[in-house]
């Protein structure tokens, strides 16, 4: 479906359209070509009556019918018809090619206007001021921001730096973890999911999992949200770091010397994405109701359950642990002081998609005691 949208978007073009219209006058004059003379030849036999004699029985002269060959096309209107008919799809053709050119000109003259070819001279003092050395303050920024949560990960800008956030999975017992989220507010270390029947902690059967849209791999941090009212929100913010820690230290930060860093916020939970969720639901299953005896709904029924079906991998009806794997720019020179301003620049541009509201200043703790100089 992109190719072809691709395809018609290419003949909305002037250019375009100037191209199909010549690829059409070319069909057009090649079919005078070859078909002109059979167009107008007989499409069947002549019939004709003779008298024939016959001797016996000398009363009788029967008549027989027989069956004459056509003597063949004769053309009889006068050949400038045809080549007057040519010459016009020839004078079309020649319309929409200088069209076509006209058009390559003028986007050749734009390209051209808009990145003028540097002169030798300009060459040269160009290249005497890349040997120079970068003017205090000079920054160039090359970052820019890509990716959707919907596809499991984006990259943020800040500062110049280009980080990378994941949106990660739980998994226990080397199985996904479906739609999980916290049990309630009594128990805030406590996560119930589709895939569970009763709740479950976040104990050494639980791990991190990277999106199927994601390759494994180790990154330089996590980002954990506890969502909730005010003090379950640092109960959970503190369950979510003691496990982020664990799991990079092993379980104990002081023999440990990894560099990783764990950051952390508390946020409250954002229930607009669920009411929409809900309404989505109720919908569909009135639809489901209606495709039994109605075609149309039937025909829209498809495209309804596959809209559910991604909006229930992202949306909850109710708080859920947030875990975001972080991978830092490699050029960075600070990784700390750019994963920090990347997670604070990602709470603010992605909060709606992660149902949070009022998110507090991040904090960052190291995974280890001995690693953190290792940055």
């Amino acid at each position: 479906m992109d190719l072809i949208a691709r395809v018609i978007a290419i003949f909305e073009t002037p250019t375009g359209m100037a191209v199909l219209g010549m690829a059409v006058v070319a069909f057009l004059a090649l079919f005078v070509l070859v078909f002109w003379d059979s167009l107008h030849m007989p499409r069947r036999d002549r019939v004709e009556e003779r008298s024939f004699d016959a001797a016996p029985p000398p009363l009788l002269d029967p008549k027989l019918i027989t069956r004459s060959e056509e003597g063949g096309f004769r053309e009889t209107r006068p050949r400038w018809v045809r080549a007057g008919v040519l010459a016009g799809l020839g004078l079309l053709f020649l319309v929409f090619g200088s069209n076509v050119a006209d058009q390559l000109g003028s986007d050749a003259a734009r390209a051209s206007f808009s990145s003028p070819r540097p002169q030798p001279v300009q060459e040269a003092k160009a290249a005497e001021t890349a040997a120079l050395p970068a003017a205090p303050g000079g920054h160039v920024d090359l970052c820019s921001p890509e990716g959707s949560l919907a596809d499991g990960g984006v990259r943020v800008c800040a500062d110049g730096a280009s980080v990378g956030f994941d949106l990660l999975r739980l998994s226990v017992g080397g199985q996904f973890v479906l739609r999980p989220v916290w049990a309630s507010d009594k128990a805030p270390t406590f996560i119930t999911s589709d895939s569970h029947a009763a709740p479950f902690t976040l104990a050494d059967g639980v791990a991190f999992a990277v999106p199927e849209t994601a390759p494994a791999q180790r990154y330089d941090g996590y980002l954990v949200i506890g969502v909730g009212a005010d003090e379950v929100s640092l109960k959970r913010e503190d369950a979510l770091r003691r496990f982020a820690v664990a799991k990079l230290s092993g379980g104990n930060r002081s023999h440990c010397d990894t560099s990783e860093r764990v950051y952390s916020a508390t946020a409250h939970f954002d229930a607009a994405n669920a009411a929409a969720l809900a309404e989505l639901k109720k919908s569909v299953e009135a639809l489901r109701k209606k495709a039994r005896r109605n075609a149309k709904a039937k025909a829209e029924l498809d495209q309804a359950e596959r809209q559910l079906a991604s909006a229930m991998l992202l949306v909850t009806e109710a708080p859920a642990p947030i875990i975001i794997g972080i991978e830092a720019d490699p050029l960075s020179t600070d990784l700390q002081a750019d994963m920090l301003a990347a997670s604070r620049v990602f709470l603010e541009e992605h909060a709606d998609i992660l149902q949070i509201d009022t998110p507090s200043p991040v904090r960052a703790l190291s995974a280890c005691t001995r690693g953190a100089a290792a940055f």
